[in-house]
């Protein structure tokens, strides 16, 4: 089964290539700034992934120079195996496999992040989810406008309970999302 060579696979590629080498405990600090750098190239993972990856906090990164180029998300750099074979399924036009998404958002990749790092179309395979993380995925899925919405009705007294069943989100997102834009 020969897949044809993409960006997105290469990167992935790369990136378990190097998540796999940075546990070495002979590596240097600069050294995995190095590597950091050549991940940081494919402009597709975040300042915070890239340090996952490397295994190096954040700050390190920041303070080598390093500026954000790519969005982020909930992501563990375990998942990157799973990440290649959904890319691969994508690539050859087959569809991803619910056990690969599972798989990837158990653990502990965000489907939101494996979407935009595998280029696989969000919106197609929400539903395949693993129930306990289906009150994130439709709390992603909730509009501004809802969310304006939600917090007008919460400051105005209304119960989260009520408001997370007619939303049909879990009752703690309404809190975080709350906690998020009440403020804005």
């Amino acid at each position: 089964m020969e897949t044809k060579q993409d960006n997105r696979l290469e990167a992935l590629e790369h990136a378990h290539r190097v998540w796999q080498n940075s546990n070495n405990l002979h590596l240097t600090t600069a050294r995995k700034l190095e590597m950091a750098w050549e991940l940081h190239e494919h402009k597709m993972f975040s300042l915070n992934q890239l340090a996952k990856i490397v295994r190096l906090p954040t700050v390190y990164l920041t303070r080598d120079g390093m500026k954000a180029n790519a969005a982020g998300g909930r992501f563990d750099p375990s998942s990157l195996t799973t990440l290649i074979a959904m890319r691969k399924t994508k690539i050859l036009g087959e569809r991803c496999p619910a056990r690969l998404i599972e798989t990837c958002v158990e653990a502990g990749t965000s489907w939101s992040c494996a979407a935009t790092l595998t280029g696989i179309a969000y919106s197609n395979y929400y539903k395949n989810v693993p129930a306990q993380f289906e009150a994130e995925t439709r709390a992603l899925k909730l509009k501004p406008h809802d969310k304006d919405a939600i917090c007008k009705a919460m400051k105005a007294g209304a119960d989260s309970q009520l408001l997370a069943e007619q939303y049909g989100v879990d009752y703690s997102w309404i809190n975080k999302i709350v906690r998020t834009y009440g403020n804005v």
